[in-house]
Parts: C-alpha cells; sequence; structure tokens
C-alpha cells in the first residue's frame, strides 16, 4: 500500500537568529509600505553574505504562502481539529490571531517566529525529510542506512563525526541502520540515535522501528502527553530517556530485545513487552499502511485514523467509551475503514463537510 510519491527534502536548517532575520525582511518587503532602492540593496547584500540566510529566507517565504492561505475552509477547519486536539495551546493560538490582525510588521514578524519555533506544525513543515498524509516511503542517508517514513511523518538529520543521530519531529520511521566503515573497510563505533522530545533509541544493532506522538493519540500505546514507542526486529535497541547521563547519574533506559517494544511517556521508560516472533523480514503495520486492532479502544483506532486522513474527523471520546475493536484497518483509504467500524460497531459516520466528518454512538 505503499505510496509512489516523491518524499521531500528540505535544506539543512537555519540558525535562530537567521529566521528572525528572514522574518523581519519578509514582513518589511509585505508591509504594504513603500519599497526603496536602499532597502533592496541592503537585503540583497544581506542575502548573498552567508549560505544560511538565503535558506532561512526560502523557508520564511514558504510559510508566508502557508499564511496567506490560512483563510481557506480547509485551513479553518485544520486549525479548529488542532484546537480541539490540543486544548492547551488555545489561548496561546488566538493570541496569535489577535496579533496577525493588527496587519502591523512587528507582529507578523513575532508571529511568524513563534510559529517557527513553536508548534509542531512549522517543525514538519521545516523538517528535512517529511512524508504527506496516505504517503509511505523510503530515503537513502549519507551512510547509507534506510529510513521508512509512515503516513505524515518527519525528521531532521544530525550527523557528525561523533555519532549518528535521528530528529523524528512526528509520526513513525522504520530504520535498518548501516554500519560506519572507515578508509580502510573496518567498521566504527559512531552510535545510531533516533530522538524524539521525549527520548532517545540508540541502536545496538540493525533494524528497529521508532514512533512518536505529541499527544496521547496513539492507538497501541494510549499515555498522557507525548509518547515514543520503540520496536525491535533485528538484534537490540537502547532505549532511554533525554535526560543528559553521566556514569554516576545515568538516564533510565530499557535494553529492547528482537520481539520486543517498550515506550516512554510522562511516567517514565515502561517495562519491555514480547510483542512478535524475531523476524527482520518483517515490516510494521503501519509500513504496509495498515493498523492491527486487536481488543482496541474504538477511540484509540480513531485518533490513528484521524491522523492518516486530511481535514477533521470529530467523535466524542466519552460517548464512544467501553466500544472495542478487532481487525486489520486500512490507513491509507480511512474512509474504507470507517465504513467498516459503522458496519461492525454501534457507530454511525456522518460527513458534515468535504473536511469534516464525525463519528457518533447510534441512539438505542
Amino acid at each position: 500500500m505503499a505510496s509512489d510519491t516523491t518524499i521531500e527534502q528540505q535544506s539543512a536548517p537555519a540558525p535562530h537568529s537567521c529566521v528572525e532575520q528572514a522574518a523581519w525582511w519578509l514582513t518589511q518587503q509585505q508591509s504594504g509600505e513603500a519599497w526603496t532602492a536602499a532597502q533592496q540593496t541592503a537585503f540583497d547584500q544581506w542575502l548573498q553574505s552567508k549560505t544560511e540566510h538565503a535558506h532561512a529566507y526560502a523557508r520564511m517565504q514558504q510559510l508566508w504562502v502557508g499564511f496567506d492561505n490560512a483563510n481557506t475552509p480547509a485551513a479553518r477547519t485544520a486549525l479548529q481539529a488542532g484546537l480541539h486536539a490540543a486544548d492547551h495551546r488555545r489561548q496561546t493560538l488566538q493570541r496569535s490571531k489577535r496579533a496577525l490582525g493588527g496587519t502591523t510588521a512587528a507582529a507578523l514578524l513575532s508571529v511568524l517566529t513563534w510559529w517557527t519555533w513553536h508548534t509542531e506544525a512549522a517543525q514538519y513543515r521545516l523538517a528535512d525529510y517529511r512524508s504527506g498524509i496516505g504517503q509511505i516511503t523510503t530515503v537513502e542517508l549519507p551512510d547509507h542506512s534506510q529510513i521508512t517514513l509512515g503516513s505524515n511523518s518527519a525528521f531532521n538529520v544530525r550527523f557528525d563525526t561523533n555519532q549518528r543521530r535521528i530528529e523524528l519531529v512526528r509520526g513513525d520511521v522504520l530504520v535498518h541502520v548501516a554500519p560506519t566503515l572507515t578508509n580502510a573497510g573496518a567498521t566504527t563505533t559512531r552510535p545510531f540515535i533516533v530522538q524524539t522530545p521525549n527520548a532517545t533509541a540508540q541502536a545496538m544493532g540493525t533494524i528497529y522501528a521508532v514512533r512518536y506522538r505529541a499527544q496521547s493519540d496513539s492507538a497501541l500505546w494510549p499515555a498522557q502527553g507525548a509518547s515514543t514507542q520503540v520496536s525491535v526486529l533485528e538484534s537490540t535497541v537502547k532505549a532511554c530517556l533525554p535526560h543528559v547521563s553521566s556514569p554516576t547519574n545515568p538516564a533510565p533506559c530499557a535494553v529492547v530485545q528482537a520481539g520486543q517494544s517498550t515506550h516512554i511517556d510522562a511516567q517514565g521508560v515502561h517495562p519491555v513487552l514480547h510483542t512478535a516472533t524475531p523476524d527482520a523480514a518483517s515490516t510494521p503495520a503501519w509500513a504496509r499502511g495498515q493498523l492491527l486492532a486487536d481488543n482496541l479502544s474504538l477511540v484509540q483506532v480513531l485518533h490513528e485514523l484521524e491522523r492518516n486522513r486530511p481535514g477533521y474527523l470529530w467523535f466524542d471520546e466519552k460517548s464512544l467509551a467501553g466500544i472495542r475493536v478487532s481487525g486489520v484497518f486500512d490507513l491509507i483509504d480511512t474512509e474504507r475503514s470507517l465504513r467498516a467500524l459503522q458496519e461492525s460497531t454501534d457507530v454511525y459516520v456522518q460527513h458534515s463537510t468535504p473536511w469534516t466528518t464525525q463519528v457518533m454512538r447510534r441512539q438505542p
């Protein structure tokens, strides 16, 4: 079920100060005031002085296009979905919207900078690699490791002479780690680490999967707040909290063997569980565009379908509590999955608009 859509690769992220400067220049250009020759000369000098300036300005232009499109019905629906899923961000977003209403360059600058650096949506948009909704694809990294991205996923690459680090912004990745070779052909010990905002997963072997959810919407690991799941297909992975570790104060960790998994959330590193017979040739269900449900809560399944479809999927968790389902659900064709749920459970699906779908419990 993998999509053949080409993955989007971005240039390396620009430093924070460069982004602020790029945002300032763009807001000056878009302010509606006369743009002078002297300003153009100063802008050209700034743009050409550093490669990072050009990268930051190009990315800020992409964000500006996003703001220009923010008044479309689809964008309004997406905003409502974000507010519904992350209510604790509501006041901050409302303050940003009021700032935009003033249409001053200073307000636009502050909103652009805040949006760039403090929202998951912006981090996804600016990631080195990202996949769209319904897109599953594989990329090869500079060290010849391969990473498969699940639908609606994104990561950044942070390689240096000491380590190979992948920053998972959102979603799912399946990692096939390549050994690092010296000029003489010997394997070195440069570690390979997948890092999420709340965990690290260091490879001590070759094949493993990492899933990150910013909210408690993981169908496999429902949790409070951010949650990272680590599943090992071959060899061993060390999964830890992201605390700075030292010989006298090691970060809490779990060693996960092939056929095992663990998850990390606000409660810490959870006990390792046996999940399947080790098989390096197998792939996680999400990499095949599927969700395997074995007596899962309907609410958990709907959360996973929600993040794999455009628009807004609305459902009342309290009214659906207690309904559990089993089966194989399509994460690429989520309409098919919703029809299956309607046929097999006590719910009905209603499409209010092309971008809004409701799942409600049938009345007795």
